[in-house]
């Protein structure tokens, strides 16, 4: 089983991250945008991929938090669903969260244009967001699951 969801994951987080890629290079397109847009989303590009590692981990953690908790509310949700997605996303837009499938379109967007490199990218935003967004999100499924049994543990 363990096997099976590792593959799964995979093969979701390798198909968004195609997708940001392929996303960045159209947006990188000569003349697609303004020189003053163009040069913001580059600015954009390089501060995420040569943001401090430690303090983006931190924040991705918190992304996937939110992102977590997003998904936990859904189902409850009903048609307050749109509403939970927009605030929620919202949040982690607000604060800088870095988000591995969201932020990468500006991480590409840096390598496309030649701003970063692609081990910037790697090991600037991909693997410290990564692993942050996985530790929140896990961290709050785990707590989601383990708080309605907790009376069963401790009476054990």
């Amino acid at each position: 089983t363990l096997g099976a969801i590792a593959r799964l994951w995979a093969i979701v987080l390798g198909a968004n991250v195609l997708g940001t890629v392929i996303i960045a290079a159209l947006l990188a397109v000569p003349g697609a945008f303004e020189p003053a847009v163009h040069a913001s989303m580059q600015h954009l590009g390089v501060a995420i991929v040569h943001s401090d590692t430690r303090g983006a981990f931190l924040k991705a953690v918190f992304a996937g938090w939110l992102i977590a908790l997003m998904v936990w509310m859904l189902p409850s949700a009903r048609s307050a669903r749109l509403l939970v997605i927009l605030l929620l996303t919202y949040i982690v837009s607000l604060g800088h969260f870095p988000h591995i499938v969201a932020g990468s379109v500006e991480a590409a967007f840096a390598v496309v244009t030649g701003a970063a490199s692609v081990s910037d990218y790697f090991l600037g935003f991909f693997l410290p967001t990564l692993l942050g967004n996985i530790l929140g999100g896990v961290a709050l499924a785990a707590l989601l699951n383990h708080a309605p049994l907790v009376d069963e543990f401790s009476s054990a």
